[in-house]
């Protein structure tokens, strides 16, 4: 068909032409249609379902952009290129095909219309996956299943024959060893090696070895798309969505525009996903003491409809990282191989088969955001809490530039704050009103926190409950948030030994400085007070003389000091004041 028309005027009668034998075409080439399909014109650039009278409107008076010379939005088939399959390859395909095709043409039993030997499997597989069978009671049903059917049945009697059936249509995954110290994955360049390149530790000798199981996400992408049912899904937010300025879809809100704004090649196909990533620690044995700590990493298409994103049948399982310790910061070795397919999902694209349009287009993923709880949140950004500063850094190495999280009294305020800025009580307002005067109390110096007497205890006007803590969240105990702080002790509540020691550490530490201080006061009150503070005198003999007569009396003393016969008893005080 000749589409010249499109750089034509829009006032000329070629031009019009153009726009009907367009109309004509989409109405005869687009299924189940109903009168409306994707505007082509420079405004809507196929983002909004139309009336045929609005798109023809559209088209004549704003054009049509010019690069849109092959219509797959509207029903035309674009040729792929053939990719070349080596002979190995088809052969095992075949292999695989043959087998499958054999179950699904084999009677359950001689003579039964029904259900084929691979239809009775899947529905048996269906009814263990939605109520949680055991592999272990599934064998007994089948077991049992097959000795009520008639002689001859073609029903296997073990949960693993029946996987044996199913295999071939199900999808691959890889089992990838890890080191055990979470250094490094044993794919690629050290897909051979037999010991850890970093630390050294065998890879096999192990008491405990790690394994990482990968499920690729692009096959199962593929497989998404080839259903015609979840293809028209996808373009759910496309097509059906409200929009009327009330967030009930996250392509509601301003992050989904930005993107659509910044990578226009992106958001212009509905079809390209937008992924959520979600992961966390799980303990599968049931064991509440247990420390085993296994981390499955499932992504969620946030194209679907909000009713149908968050359902299991369409969460993938992307990653499982085997125990038992938890992975911590070194959980970005093991999201390698899903980082890889996302980076070539966003950078190259994907030659994907779409069920709906019957056609083949070059498919794209983003990840849009993460969903977990601030614990992984740390491990996924390369961040981590320290237990003992309460306080976020980049690496466990490194012990600079803490960011310390709001204060607990400040998280219980907000928690209790409604969007119009109003408290939700007139209770939880007069606490608040507390807690600010005791903040401005501790920026004077006039109140200090005491351990568990903290602002928000104090404000409150009552303890801590028992294992748990007021505006810090579930997890969390009172020893545990409280490990680093004091608490005050009369000195009745000390044993003996306490006061001893607090006494010896009391004259070693405190005392001599008490004892200086003092002396510097009263020489300064006497300075004061216009006193000399001298010395100690020179040590003289002092002068001794008695007027009784048993006392001899001497002429001349040793010292060349003459003494009068009549004298007193004199001491001489010295002038001034000395300290000794």
């Amino acid at each position: 068909m000749d589409r010249s028309w499109i750089n034509c005027k829009r006032t000329s009668e070629e031009y019009e032409r153009g726009v009907e034998q367009f109309i004509e075409f989409a109405t005869r080439n687009v299924p189940d249609n109903n009168g409306r399909f994707y505007c082509p014109c420079v405004n809507c650039l196929n983002e909004r379902r139309l009336p045929i009278a609005v798109i023809r409107e559209h088209v004549l008076c704003d054009g049509i952009p010019k690069s849109y010379t092959k219509w797959t939005w509207h029903g035309e088939i674009v040729e792929v290129p053939i990719t070349h399959v080596s002979e190995t390859e088809v052969e095992e395909v075949d292999f695989v095909m043959e087998d499958g095709l054999d179950d699904a043409e084999l009677p359950l039993y001689s003579g039964c219309i029904k259900y084929t030997r691979l239809s009775a499997i899947l529905k048996l597989f269906n009814v263990k996956a939605r109520n949680g069978w055991r592999d272990k009671s599934f064998t007994e049903l089948l077991e049992l299943v097959s000795d009520i059917l008639p002689e001859g049945n073609t029903m296997p009697t073990s949960n693993y024959d029946a996987k044996k059936i199913l295999c071939p249509m199900g999808m691959e995954y890889k089992k990838i060893h890890a080191c055990p110290n979470d250094c490094v994955l044993y794919r690629n360049e050290y897909e051979k090696l037999h010991q850890c390149p970093h630390c050294g530790l065998s890879r096999y000798k192990q008491k405990d070895a790690k394994v990482l199981w990968y499920l690729p996400i692009i096959p199962r992408f593929k497989r998404l798309f080839a259903n015609v049912k979840d293809a028209k899904l996808v373009r759910w937010h496309a097509d059906e969505r409200k929009r009327d300025g009330q967030i009930r879809h996250p392509a509601d809100c301003s992050q989904w525009q930005t993107i659509d704004s910044m990578f226009p090649y992106f958001g212009n196909d509905p079809r390209n996903l937008r992924l959520a990533l979600a992961t966390d620690g799980m303990n599968p044995y049931s064991n509440l003491s247990s420390r085993h700590s296994t981390w499955p990493v499932m992504l969620v298409i946030y194209n679907l409809p909000p009713w149908l994103c968050m359902k299991r049948k369409y969460i993938m399982l992307s990653l499982m990282v085997s125990g038992p310790r938890q992975l911590g910061n070194d959980i970005d070795v093991y999201l390698s191989p899903l980082v890889e397919d996302l980076k070539m999902l966003w950078e190259e694209g994907v030659d994907v088969f779409d069920g709906y349009t019957s056609s083949t287009f070059k498919l794209h993923a983003m990840l849009f955001c993460t969903i977990n709880d601030f614990p992984a949140y740390g491990n996924l950004s390369g961040r981590h809490m320290s237990p003992s500063t309460k306080a976020w850094k980049e690496t466990p190495d490194d012990q600079s530039d803490l960011i310390s999280p709001p204060p607990r009294h400040d998280k219980w305020k907000r928690a209790r704050t409604k969007p119009s800025g109003e408290y939700t009580s007139e209770e939880t307002r007069l606490i608040a009103e507390r807690i600010d005067d005791l903040v401005e109390k501790i920026s004077k110096g006039s109140f200090t926190q005491q351990g568990r007497e903290d602002i928000l205890a104090t404000a409150i006007g009552s303890p801590e409950h028992p294992g748990y803590v007021r505006g810090v969240g579930g997890g969390v105990g009172i020893k545990q948030f409280f490990s680093g702080t004091t608490r005050k002790v009369t000195l009745a509540q000390l044993s003996e030994s306490d006061k001893n020691a607090l006494r010896n550490e009391f004259k070693k530490e405190l005392f001599p400085q008490l004892r200086d201080e003092l002396l510097s006061e009263i020489k300064s009150e006497i300075a004061s007070l216009g006193l000399a503070v001298q010395g100690p005198p020179k040590e003289t003999p002092p002068i001794v003389a008695s007027t009784k007569g048993s006392c001899p009396l001497h002429e001349e003393s040793g010292d060349g000091v003459d003494v009068p016969v009549d004298c007193e008893l004199y001491i001489d005080d010295p002038p001034g004041i000395w300290w000794p």
